[in-house]
């Protein structure tokens, strides 16, 4: 697909939390802000935790330079790079972004974050890649993870989606990519009116399985936060904005296992099963003379017209009205059925293919931190790039404008001098000197 020039912009602030065992927990922020985006990944190598009660700020997320076993992973179908600077409190950190087009070399201090724009002349999918240093991985056994991160979308987007993902294991990040195998997945995918679906997936012994759930995500151009929590007894939680949407579990929620109770299928219902809740009335009998009772009857009130002529209207006969004293076929009342056990169902049996696994929630030793952003619209580019022409054309007036006030001041000054420089007075040649 072609399109126009676009914008590309992410902020990325990374941050998690090893607690002690007692209630312990690894808690990952991220912050992402889009405005708006082409295809796009983000790769992040994830310093690991070891020791417990320690907070790691994004300065351990994000790798410097400074390091001796830094290094950059190079892509070799990609001639441009481009490189610019991460100011995580005083520490400074070099970012490398490759793509198959020309890039543009950022030269600007950036607050506490990650910030990436680049320009693209048309669609493409860029990988963008940090560097990287010696770390070990780290697990969710037996502690609470906790993924959190901030989403705004600055525009309207037919079609989009920004997800985070984890994942374990080596990574070749000369190819990472939408298919790069990862233990979790988390976020919104928008497509027209009747796709705004929230992303939940995680992978067991290899396998993605999605939650069977229909999850909504928010489509406004307001931030909000999207926090995932996995317990180690397997439940979750869900919420937005700070507040819970979905609580479950995964053995309930996810196919991953076989469930441990299904239903007998071979049960059958008893014969002497009553499921009948009303019955008829045994004791009620139906009373004499109930069937000749007629369902309508001539109007009393009815009376023959004086202008009525049996030989020329023929006889006269009066009008039916409905017997009130009719009351339809005869039924007998309902009551209660005094035998009635309910309506019967297969029973639960314990399912003889369901093995359970207690590290089920374990996701593999996580390593990385991956950021999906796709964007499959023009209109969204043009429409970036026309504002950024706008705050370029509006940059550009400003300085105008301060050059001119400048120079005016300038030539105020010298006129000034010039004044004083001719009218300046003279001491010795002053004659009241002389007197």
């Amino acid at each position: 697909m072609a399109g126009g020039r676009a914008a590309y912009k992410a902020f990325l602030l990374c941050n998690y939390t090893l607690l002690g065992a007692a209630s312990a927990c690894i808690f990952l922020t991220l912050s992402l802000r889009l405005a708006p985006s082409p295809c796009g990944l983000l790769l992040v190598f994830l310093h690991a935790l070891t020791a417990p009660k320690q907070i790691h700020e994004i300065k351990d997320f994000l790798l410097t330079a400074r390091r001796k076993d830094a290094r950059s992973v190079r892509i070799k179908r990609s001639k441009d790079a481009v490189k610019f600077k991460v100011r995580c409190s005083k520490y400074l950190y070099t970012l490398c972004v490759y793509d198959t087009e020309k890039a543009i070399k950022l030269k600007q201090s950036l607050p506490p974050g990650l910030s990436v724009q680049e320009v693209y002349k048309q669609l493409g999918m860029p990988n963008i890649l940090l560097y990287r240093q010696n770390s070990t991985e780290f697990s969710n056994k037996n502690r609470t993870l906790v993924v959190q991160y901030s989403l705004k979308i600055e525009q309207d987007i037919e079609c989009g989606g920004a997800y985070i993902k984890l994942m374990s294991g080596y990574v070749n990040q000369k190819k990472f990519g939408g298919d790069t195998p990862y233990s979790f997945m988390f976020g919104p995918d928008i497509c027209g009116d009747q796709k705004k679906k929230l992303h939940l997936i995680l992978s067991y012994q290899g396998q993605n399985y999605p939650i069977k759930k229909d999850l909504k995500c928010e489509t406004d151009k307001l931030t909000h936060f999207y926090t995932f929590i996995l317990r180690p007894d397997a439940t979750y939680s869900l919420l937005i904005d700070n507040r819970e949407r979905e609580f479950g579990s995964m053995y309930t929620d996810w196919d991953i296992l076989p469930p441990r109770r299904i239903k007998d299928v071979n049960a059958k219902k008893p014969k002497d099963w009553d499921d009948r809740e009303y019955i008829e009335d045994p004791d009620q009998v139906k009373p004499e003379g109930y069937d000749s009772i007629p369902k309508e009857i001539t109007d009393a009130k009815d009376k023959k017209p004086e202008s009525w002529d049996d030989d020329d209207d023929g006889i006269w006969k009066p009008r039916m009205i409905p017997n009130p004293e009719y009351k339809g076929p005869w039924k007998r009342k309902k009551i209660k059925d005094p035998n009635y056990k309910g309506k019967w169902k297969a029973p639960w049996i314990v399912n003889p293919e369901f093995e359970d696994d207690p590290d089920l929630y374990v996701l593999k030793p996580l390593q990385y931190v991956g950021i999906e952003v796709w964007q499959a619209e023009k209109e969204a580019f043009e429409g970036a790039e026309r504002k950024r022409k706008a705050r370029e054309e509006e940059e550009a007036r400003r300085a105008r404008e301060e050059g001119e006030r400048r120079r005016r001041e300038r030539d105020r000054d010298r006129g000034r001098d010039r004044y004083r420089d001719r009218y300046k007075h003279h001491r010795h040649y002053d004659y009241h000197d002389e007197l």
